[in-house]
């Protein structure tokens, strides 16, 4: 083995390569990343030993195969599992088929080119299980990059096992469960994943498990037409740790500090981004494109759902997101942003904030491929929804359950119809919907009654004040005020 590894690594000590920067708007749907600045990609360079940094290169190994799994984590060994910090560089392409695993501290670099993950089921059901656990796994301070969206990893080829990053501490500690421990410090950014399969999966994984990480950045990822959930935050909460949710005392587990920016999905199967099990987590300035390519199992394109009272969810921000379902292959492709709750005793706040929704064109009978805009589900407590642009929903554009909450200064246009209301209050209390823009385009349909509290929902002690709309709002509960309400006449006329 020791012959083998001879050719590992290309210096004992060298400067990590500068990362190469890129460029590219999260709203514009179909652009790749721009270089703007960096060094010649896989090219090591050497300034002073104080910021130097190991490195090898799997094209470099004198290892036989064409394994590419193995030699990175042969290359994984040689920099030293004990040694923190190290850069594996992985060029040209080609098959993995071991499973991955990274030391602490490790930065792998994939260049550009076309990486396939083609784990098969061995009938060994151990065995098999780790394929749900993540082709590719992570520890403490791990970076995963590409050179922009020209590095493509393609999805395994397994139906319900479509899990391409995930935590190693899962792998370890879950068996067939679902992502406990802690993993702190790591970014996955710069690449595409592709998806390959035609049969959709069930939606219990992910193509990126963030798992219970804290301090975590997904940046600039492009998911095409993958088959699982896309990104998610969040594990299982049923350990306890120091610290164990970003707070100080002993607590359960969840996903902390997470930053989900700037990413793009494209036909993504079921959950697009989601959380079912954190704090302090941005969902921010991310697209996702004509959402759920295939029949069978469709989901939200954002969606914070946890799955047990014990999981958290505290200080989400979901904010200036484009989600466009116009040319959806699905006729009901899903919502566009679920906030929903097991019963916590605590929740919130989560903030849903100048998002941009559109279910389909303003277009005579065109039909609205988003179902509801934004969904805000019972046992929900403090959500703020506030300028949004919501277009052309089948049902509501904004439907809200629960207690506490603020809907403002959105603007929604020919949304629901046939019954259904523009901004819907089902059983909410204690809330405020004001300064809301409502409208039906004359070549569009949309919702006769624009602002309501549903009768035998149990709505009540809400303010509905300074909207804009043709029709004015209808309250049914004995505390319930409207105030100020303008029509389109009043207000100037319309936009």
């Amino acid at each position: 083995m020791r012959a083998l590894l001879t050719a590992i690594l290309t210096c004992a000590v060298c400067a990590a390569a500068a990362s190469p920067a890129w460029s590219a708007s999260a709203q514009e749907a179909g652009a790749r990343p721009r270089r703007t600045t960096g060094s010649v990609a896989g090219r090591v360079s050497s300034s002073t030993a104080s910021s130097a940094a190991a490195v090898c290169k799997v094209a470099q190994l004198a290892m036989p195969g064409a394994d590419v799994g193995a030699k990175i984590n042969a290359c994984d060994a040689a920099l030293g599992a004990d040694k923190p910090g190290g850069e594996i560089h992985v060029e040209g392409g080609g098959t993995i088929s071991t499973f991955v695993n990274l030391s602490r501290g490790r930065t792998l670099w994939f260049h550009n080119g076309t990486y396939t993950l083609q784990q098969a089921y061995t009938g060994n059901p151990s065995q098999d299980i780790q394929t749900e656990l993540g082709m590719i796994r992570y520890r403490d301070g791990a970076t995963i990059k590409g050179d922009g969206w020209n590095t493509i990893l393609v999805e395994p080829p397994i139906t319900n096992r479509p899990t391409v990053f995930a935590p190693y501490i899962s792998s370890v500690l879950t068996n067939g469960g679902y992502f406990h421990g802690v993993t702190r410090d790591v970014t996955i950014r710069d690449l595409q994943i592709k998806g390959r399969q035609t049969v959709a999966s069930n939606g219990t994984y992910s193509t990126i498990e963030i798992g219970n990480s804290h301090n975590m950045l997904v940046e600039n990822v492009f998911l095409n037409q993958t088959t699982g959930n896309g990104i998610t935050a969040g594990g299982s909460s049923g350990l306890s740790s120091v610290g164990g949710c970003g707070g100080q005392g002993l607590e359960r587990e969840c996903a902390s500090g997470v930053r989900i920016v700037g990413n793009r999905l494209f036909q993504v199967q079921n959950q697009g981004l989601n959380v079912v099990n954190g704090r302090d987590v941005l969902i921010s300035n991310n697209v996702i494109k004509d959402h759920n390519r295939l029949a069978g199992s469709n989901g939200a394109g954002i969606d914070i759902e946890t799955n047990t009272v014990t999981d958290t969810a505290q200080l989400i921000r979901i904010e200036s997101n484009m989600l466009d379902f116009t040319g959806s292959p699905q006729p009901f492709a899903g919502n566009g942003i679920n906030v929903q709750s097991s019963g916590q005793a605590v929740y919130g706040p989560v903030d849903v904030l100048n998002n941009t929704l559109i279910g389909n064109t303003l277009g005579e009978g065109a039909v609205g491929h988003m179902v509801y805009g934004i969904f805000v589900a019972a046992g929900t407590r403090r959500v703020t929804v506030a300028g949004n642009k919501i277009q052309r929903t089948t049902n509501s554009g904004i439907i809200a359950y629960g207690t506490g909450h603020t809907i403002r200064d959105n603007e929604l246009v020919s949304v629901g119809g046939g019954g259904n209301i523009a901004i819907s209050l089902m059983g909410t209390n204690d809330s405020a919907v004001r300064g809301n823009k409502v409208r039906i385009e004359r070549a569009s349909h949309g919702a006769s009654d624009v602002i309501a509290e549903m009768p035998g929902t149990g709505a009540n002690n809400n303010v509905i004040e300074g909207n804009v709309a043709d029709t004015p709002p209808r309250v049914v509960g004995a505390a319930s005020k409207v105030n100020a309400h303008r029509t389109w006449a009043t207000q100037g006329g319309r936009p």
